[in-house]
């Protein structure tokens, strides 16, 4: 799984010397890139260790809006409750780029609350046609866009669209 390394999960991030038969890069993996040039790099870096199949969830950039506050969500157990707030912040120089901020509070039922900073991000929109591009650059022999299949993130109010690639 290709993972971002501000994502506040702790799974493992995707071993860039390492080759897999298949790669999932869910919730905009290749968003998380501050220019164009990143974002190509990003996707190269990724399709360098795929063998046969990428995996990717895209968000539909260019018929929706993001919103200026992404995520925001509790969970609750037997030893306090944990909160996510996400934010992003429009980049003035560049329409197609903003600032992701997400910040955890958590609340231990028998100590004091505290907030963990996972940090500041410059991310990017990528657009279907320039991921197509981006990924037959890199030698991907098929790509497509899965026709009425979506992903929705746990806890995100929009759906991304899946989208194969082969090698």
């Amino acid at each position: 799984m290709a993972q971002t390394q501000s994502c506040w999960l702790s799974y493992p991030v995707l071993n860039l010397s390492q080759r897999y038969h298949t790669v999932l890069a869910t919730d905009e993996y290749f968003s998380y890139a501050g220019s164009v040039d990143a974002q190509q790099e990003l996707i190269q870096q990724v399709v360098r260790t795929v063998e046969q199949r990428l995996i990717i969830t895209v968000r539909d950039f260019k018929n929706s809006n993001r919103s200026e506050m992404d995520r925001t969500f509790s969970l609750n157990s037997a030893s306090g409750r944990s909160t996510l707030a996400e934010f992003t912040t429009p980049v003035s120089t560049d329409r197609q780029c903003w600032q992701h901020h997400t910040y955890i509070i958590n609340q231990p039922a028998d100590a004091a609350v505290s907030l963990t900073t996972v940090g500041t991000v410059q991310r990017r929109a990528v657009y279907f046609k320039q991921l197509a591009k981006f990924c037959f650059d890199a030698g991907c022999r098929n790509f497509q866009v899965m026709p009425n299949a979506f992903y929705r993130p746990m806890f995100q109010r929009h759906a991304e669209h899946i989208i194969l690639v082969d090698f």
